[in-house]
């Protein structure tokens, strides 16, 4: 998303909002376990990782139209549970810490799912029925987003993270740039799992 007129800049509590465009972020505690418990019934999924952060996101809005593009932890989790169906994935443990935790190796890597998080969430969007979304050949201009302009708005938000069952890591975070010229997001899902076999 490119902006090349800053026009009228408006600070906001939890963002900015300049040309037409509100860009927006929060950042708050992670779920508590009735929160947690109605997610997982309503995503029907077999676990959630341990912290979720279902309050926060990241949103684009058009001031002036209804196009939106939302990122945020209930979404990403519910592409995950769409799909997490039958995913398995084996991890090595040391034959004295599986003796002892026989019960969460079983729940955690003996399951028909992917226990790992890994998500293909890109953003929900919300267009109205005027508004046409097409695939473009056009890249990001990489030197716009190193040049040295100053940063307006910034804000690197945690959407969920799990210790993997001390297996690895997966966390989902979205980091945010707003530039006089443009802005940017970057959702990055980062996995570690150990011993895999």
């Amino acid at each position: 998303f490119f902006l090349y007129n800053l026009g009228m800049l408006k600070k906001l509590d939890s963002g900015i909002e300049f040309n037409q465009w509100r860009i927006e972020s929060n950042k708050s505690t992670i779920l508590n376990s009735d929160e947690m418990e109605s997610l997982q019934d309503r995503l029907n999924a077999p676990l959630l990782p341990e912290m979720v952060f279902g309050h926060n996101f990241i949103r684009f809005s058009r001031v002036s139209s209804d196009f939106q593009i939302d990122f945020n932890a209930n979404s990403a989790l519910a592409t995950w549970a769409e799909n997490a169906a039958n995913q398995t994935v084996d991890v090595a443990y040391s034959e004295t810490w599986s003796k002892e935790r026989s019960d969460v190796i079983e729940k955690m890597t003996r399951q028909t799912y992917d226990w790992t998080f890994t998500t293909r969430f890109k953003g929900d969007i919300t267009v109205t029925e005027n508004t046409t979304i097409s695939k473009t050949d056009e890249q990001i201009p990489i030197a716009l987003l190193t040049s040295m302009d100053p940063i307006l708005f910034y804000d690197d938000v945690i959407l969920f993270e799990d210790e993997l069952a001390d297996n690895g890591s997966a966390i989902m975070n979205i980091k945010l740039r707003v530039m006089p010229r443009c802005f940017f997001a970057l959702q990055r899902f980062f996995l570690r799992v150990d011993d895999v076999f």
